[in-house]
């Protein structure tokens, strides 16, 4: 055994602790930084290198050199990755006057000029600024020789249309990667574009062989109007989504069911690797404290479990003498934060309204079953919003987000075009596979609210509605408590992302 430091509070602790008993972080990230300092360390430091290592280096660096510095040529990080791992041991810490006689010596045994063994040596002992040099020489020179091009590249997009300095490098940047930083608005598509363009214009890369991925529809659709249509090049472009469904829909004889909402995983990570880990909690609080106003006094606690348990008796001890009314009132709450009483996230408020109804009225209910039925020629498989069963009856709920009379306050007429075909299609297919579909609409001509409409329909198809004691629904609710504190945070890192 010995003893370590911990990098949160700085005490020495064993190295076999299973934490650190002073201020209660795992095991796991002191061990880890520990091992991660020494690997930094031991890369970073390298062994001295005397003369004779130099004259055995220098002839292998000379045919590295002559593949990598090519005038017309972009040193790739990979590239430079691989010299430094193989050449960068070397340093300019050769005193001048061995120097001198090193030059002496390498043009004697190497048999070539004297202008070249400097030449080589210099890069060799200042490996990265030789690097760097050489790609700002490739991109300086580049600039000039396809000012015309740039000036026009995007013409049949928009003519006035005019590629900024930094936009130019971004594109002539033969990386494997390439971030680009910018805010809303700042020419990131459009410079995504133009570095297609200019892949298969100037460096002769086959359409097919580009592949633009973003993350939303809203990017990707841009993207195709730039890129595909504006600028005629038949390049694939899609969202992340979509890239890895077609990836496994190729490899599996059954479509895959992709679940689009990360809700339920990072609730659930928060939940078991936040709540009793003092370090993460700590730095949470801070986090929630500055972007969310959560309470100071969260801080005197052990775990954000331990304040939420004693946040909600405070709350629920003043409402118990009105409990049917607290559930209510709660119920109602929940709904408009996409979260059921039983702790599902759901796409939409009026959805969780409905989860709401089912469950506070006793009805069995399932979000987005796959449909038992296979569509033929489907690209996904089709999750109608509910499904539900009492005994032996069961439907299927699809909740539109327009109104009954197909109008809509967010869709354009060619988006509710579309969502009007989608129902007809819905419509068909339950007629096909004698299933039963009931519908539900966000706004209803008669101008009587969602449930009401809810209830009818049940009760028409022979559901009973038998209401749930109120001490159930009540533990329920204690139960899920701390969502409250943690809603936020995980709806903030969805959006984020």
């Amino acid at each position: 055994m010995s003893l370590i430091q911990c990098p949160e509070c700085n005490s020495r602790i064993s190295d076999k602790a299973e934490a650190c008993p002073h201020c209660g972080l795992p095991s796991t990230y002191f061990k880890s930084m520990q091992s991660n300092a020494s690997y930094v360390a031991d890369s970073n430091i390298f062994p001295a290198v005397n003369i004779s290592d130099i004259k055995e280096i220098l002839p292998g660096f000379i045919k590295d050199y002559k593949k990598v510095f090519i005038k017309d040529k972009y040193i790739t990080s990979q590239e430079q990755k691989f010299l430094l791992a193989r050449y960068g041991q070397c340093s300019d810490i050769i005193p001048e006057a061995d120097l001198f006689k090193l030059i002496e010596d390498l043009t004697t045994d190497l048999k070539i000029d004297i202008e070249d063994v400097n030449k080589y040596l210099d890069c060799l002992l200042n490996l990265k600024d030789s690097i760097s040099n050489h790609n700002d020489r490739f991109l300086d020179s580049k600039l000039v020789e396809h000012k015309d091009y740039f000036d026009t590249i995007l013409a049949p997009i928009d003519k006035t249309i005019t590629l900024d300095d930094e936009q130019r490098r971004a594109i002539l940047i033969d990386e494997s990667h390439c971030l680009i930083i910018a805010g809303a608005g700042a020419g990131k598509t459009t410079t995504m574009a133009a570095k297609v363009k200019y892949l298969i214009d100037k460096q002769r890369i086959d359409p097919k062989d580009i592949f633009v991925i973003s993350y939303t529809n809203k990017a990707i659709d841009e993207l195709k109007y730039r890129i595909n249509r504006r600028l005629n090049l038949p390049v694939k472009i899609s969202t992340f989504h979509a890239f890895g469904f077609e990836i496994i829909r190729d490899v599996k004889p059954v479509i895959p069911q992709v679940s689009f909402q990360a809700y339920d995983i990072i609730y659930d990570y928060i939940y078991k690797k936040v709540f009793d880990n003092k370090r993460l909690l700590k730095n949470l609080l801070l986090f929630l404290g500055y972007y969310f106003d959560i309470p100071h006094e969260m801080m005197q606690f052990s775990s954000l479990k331990e304040y939420a348990i004693y946040k909600g008796n405070l709350d629920y001890e003043t409402i118990k003498s009105r409990l049917g009314e607290y559930v209510y009132e709660t119920a109602s709450s929940r709904s408009g934060k996409k979260r059921t009483i039983t702790g599902e996230f759901l796409r939409s408020i009026q959805e969780v309204q409905i989860a709401n109804f089912l469950y506070m009225h006793s009805i069995d209910y399932e979000y987005e079953k796959p449909y038992p039925h296979s569509i033929p020629g489907a690209k996904k498989s089709y999750t109608p919003d509910f499904y539900i069963w009492q005994d032996d009856k069961q439907v299927y709920l699809e909740h539109y987000g327009i109104s009954e009379n197909y109008q809509s306050d967010i869709y354009d007429k060619h988006q509710i075009d579309k969502y009007t075909r989608a129902i007809v299609d819905k419509r068909k297919l339950h007629r096909e596979n004698n299933t039963v579909l009931v519908e539900t609409w966000s706004r209803y001509n008669d101008e009587r609210k969602l449930l009401g409409h809810l209830q009818e329909i049940l009760e028409n198809h022979g559901f009973i509605l038998k209401e749930r004691n109120h001490e159930e629904v009540y533990r329920k609710l204690t139960e899920t408590a701390h969502d409250k504190y943690v809603y936020r945070l995980v709806m903030f890192i969805c959006v984020q992302n």
